[in-house]
């Protein structure tokens, strides 16, 4: 667990940095010891998420919560994402619409 912890605050680190590739190395290294924390998982979508890789980003959300469900900040994240991104250029497209009727 000691290397592991390691890799995710050597990711962090990086990521603070705009080092995001290797960020997700870091997080890559983590994953292959230990693939079942979900902290691993989050933080890597976080760094997905900056490099503007939103599908895998929520992939990694996904495994966060599918390893701890009640992982609030990998919910609120891909929320997030999914608002933003998906569900309110939906919205904005149908109120669109319906005004040029």
């Amino acid at each position: 667990m000691q290397l592991t912890a390691s890799q995710i605050y050597l990711g962090y680190a990086l990521s603070k940095l705009n080092k995001y590739q290797d960020a997700i190395e870091c997080y890559n290294k983590a994953i292959s010891i230990n693939p079942n924390y979900d902290v691993i998982w989050y933080h890597k979508g976080n760094v997905l998420n900056n490099l503007n890789q939103h599908y895998e980003a929520i992939e990694c959300y996904d495994k966060a919560i599918s390893i701890n469900p009640n992982y609030d900040v990998a919910w609120n994240n891909k929320g997030n994402y999914l608002l933003n991104s998906i569900i309110r250029p939906c919205i904005n497209q149908i109120k669109q619409i319906l005004r040029s009727y």
